[in-house]
Order: structure tokens, then C-alpha cells, then sequence
């Protein structure tokens, strides 16, 4: 289902054709949300959705840009990118609460 993915592993090839295979009920009965949702629970990054998403709605039918279009816009990448952006605002905070003064200050000479 994947040999046109050059340099992918076989075993990594065996666990995107299972997810292929456990998200063909779940586009048939809940959408194509409900699979990105899915994918995103089981950890799968934007790029093996994308190749997911382009495998479960056919190579030959469906575009790298359709494909990548469904994974980027879908709620589930939107709420994790989200969710990365105040990680990484509550880490600038508290770096900048644990220092002396301004982040990238050393106290008491001249940087």
C-alpha cells in the first residue's frame, strides 16, 4: 500500500497500512474529522497523516495537496498546534520567572 514511499521503513509501512485499515470504518460512518481525529490520538505526526489520508482515499484519485489540505485544516491539527503554542508561551514564562533578571542576562558583568 506504500511502496511508492520511498525510504519508508517496512515496519513503519505495516503500522500506516493498520491505521489505513482501522480508519476505512471510522471515514464510512463518522468523516473524514473523525479519522484526523483519530490519527491525531494515535500520535500519527502531520506527514503520516498526510500519507494516511492520501492512501485511505486513494493514490490515484486524490492529490498530495488535497491530502495535505484535509490534514492541515482539519480541528484535530488545529487544536494540537494550538495547544504546542501555549506550551511554548508557558515556557518562555517560565524561563524568564527563573532567571536573574532578562532572559539571556547574566547578573553582576556585561554579556
Amino acid at each position: 500500500m506504500f511502496d511508492k514511499v520511498v525510504g519508508l521503513r517496512p515496519e513503519e509501512a505495516a503500522c500506516w497500512s493498520a491505521m489505513v485499515e482501522q480508519c476505512q470504518p471510522v471515514l464510512a460512518n463518522q468523516g473524514m474529522e473523525a479519522v484526523q481525529t483519530l490519527l491525531a490520538a494515535h500520535g500519527m505526526s502531520v506527514i503520516q497523516a498526510i500519507a494516511i489520508t492520501r492512501a485511505l482515499l486513494g493514490w490515484e484519485v486524490t492529490t498530495l495537496r488535497t491530502a495535505i489540505d484535509i490534514v492541515t485544516a482539519s480541528a484535530a491539527r488545529t487544536a494540537l498546534v494550538a495547544l504546542a503554542d501555549d506550551r511554548s508561551d508557558a515556557d518562555e514564562i517560565t524561563a524568564a520567572s527563573i532567571t536573574d533578571g532578562p532572559v539571556g542576562r547574566t547578573s553582576g558583568g556585561t554579556v
